[in-house]
């Protein structure tokens, strides 16, 4: 960083444009070290490289542990090489970090990545004692919405781990899911998240009593920005059954300057209830992709941080479920929800928030990744990336009731 003083005659200048390169290259040469070896004191950070999802949040009762797994990559700064890397903990602020990555690329049917996915604290049949693992598996790069959808580059699988995280061991069944519904175009299909049919959810909506729901983030090409919902057996998490969108929104819906533009794809959808004062909703919640920038917005906000950053938001929006039973519904083209309002989640440089039902403190824990912008945030300097970035991309959670 470079300061420059006002000068009352005109070599000032001159001595300024002489003087502040060395000065900041000297600058750049002594914050180095102090960022590569610092470590916040709050948020989680991986070991080492990049970092961005969060994912494979949950609290597992038989160790009474908290896990928080993570996109990762061990190997370098940039994105690439995508993982889980893996941490634990008793109370959601002090974190155990495991030095090495929980799941790695290492198959034919995610050889390019495990992508972002979601966690049950049970085995595959419901029963507890184990920990089962649902992701993204990448077998095709690129992936981006812009881009033309290659079939079979995004598929859903399943890892179990019986000691409690330590190692984990992929289903021979893999992928369980080979891909999107075949009769539709999509943009993207990623990210499974387990949850209730939200008016379903109580205090232990994580139950696998409880009715199943799996949601997947994506869009439909040409049309709007998707969550698949499919229907989910508690007993056998290996059967997910396709039931339907959860809304139709079209592209690029803005309804107001203070809801956001919910784009053309989405990624890392949660659906969860929450109460206030007796009042219940029902709300989803997505990074939204492909939203338009500020000067092509109907809302002109030029103040807000979205103006200057890439075309992606946070949102929420609430949503009223139809009368139709998302368990029993056979129309594969039915929509199960109406969108009611929304607005924008952070207007800050938070991404990928992802969320779990803690049976604890009976509340709902979300997660973001601190995102970046061309590999690094926004108001970064770009001499801090060697350095700070082996620490990785900064988490916070927040509770809702």
């Amino acid at each position: 960083m470079s300061v420059l003083v006002k000068s009352p005659d005109t070599s000032g200048h001159e001595l300024r444009e002489k003087h502040v390169p060395k000065a900041s290259q000297e600058h750049k040469d002594e914050i180095a070290p102090n960022l590569a070896t610092s470590k916040p004191s709050f948020h989680l950070t991986a070991p080492s490289g990049w970092m961005n999802d969060p994912c494979g949040l949950g609290y597992d009762p038989t160790t009474c542990l908290y896990h928080m797994f993570f996109q990762w990559n061990p190997h370098g700064n940039d994105w690439g090489n995508m993982s889980w890397g893996h941490a634990t903990s008793t109370n959601l602020v002090s974190w155990k970090v495991s030095p090495t990555p929980a799941l790695t690329p290492s198959t034919e049917y995610d050889r390019c990545g495990v992508f972002t996915g979601c966690l049950q604290a049970t085995d595959i049949h419901g029963n507890p004692g184990a920990l089962t693992a649902m992701y993204t598996s990448v077998r095709h790069l690129p992936l981006h919405h812009t881009l033309p959808y290659i079939t079979g580059c995004e598929s859903l699988s399943l890892a179990i781990s019986k000691n409690g995280g330590k190692t984990w061991e992929r289903l021979d069944c893999n992928p369980i899911l080979a891909g999107p519904p075949e009769n539709l175009s999509v943009t993207g299909w990623r990210d499974p998240h387990l949850t209730t049919w939200p008016e379903e959810q109580t205090t232990t909506s994580e139950s696998p009593r409880h009715p199943l729901h799996g949601i997947v983030a994506g869009g439909i090409t040409g049309k709007a920005p998707a969550i698949f919902v499919y229907t989910v057996n508690p007993t056998d998490l290996r059967s997910w059954t396709y039931t339907g969108l959860l809304v139709d929104v079209g592209l690029n819906f803005h309804p107001s300057r203070w809801s956001g533009d919910f784009g053309v794809n989405w990624e890392v959808g949660n659906l969860v209830t929450l109460s206030n004062n007796g009042v219940s909703r029902e709300f989803a919640i997505m990074g939204a992709e492909g939203c338009l920038r500020a000067e092509d917005s109907l809302w002109k906000t030029p103040s807000t941080a979205q103006h200057k950053r890439q075309a992606r938001s946070q949102l929420w929006m609430c949503i009223k479920a139809r009368s139709l039973n998302p368990t029993t519904n056979k129309n594969e083209n039915e929509v199960l929800a109406e969108y009611v309002f929304a607005g924008y989640f952070d207007h800050g440089c938070l991404y990928a928030a992802n969320s779990f039902w803690d049976p604890l403190t009976s509340q709902r824990v979300e997660w973001d990744d601190f995102a970046s912008t061309g590999g690094k945030p926004d108001d970064i300097e770009e001499c801090h990336e060697s350095a700070q970035f082996k620490a990785g991309i900064y988490y916070f959670y927040r509770g809702h009731t």
